[in-house]
């Protein structure tokens, strides 16, 4: 009786932490795109508009104070 993880269930495991790594790297190369466009939006709306951008606060770290 055999009581490790089987060499299949490894490699499943191992496949999907793999995968989960790479979505998770996509993300966030997508959300630092999408932070960007919307830096780059903002711009050109005040620029046509003829407004000044509001000065932006650091970002609020997760969890509240």
């Amino acid at each position: 009786m055999s009581h490790g993880i089987d060499p299949d269930q490894s490699y499943e495991l191992f496949d999907a932490n793999a995968r989960v790594d790479a979505l998770a790297d996509q993300y966030n190369a997508a959300r630092e795109e999408l932070l960007s466009l919307i830096g780059h939006l903002s711009e050109t709306i005040a620029h046509l508009t003829g407004t000044a951008l509001p000065e932006n606060p650091a970002p609020a770290e997760k969890g509240g104070e």
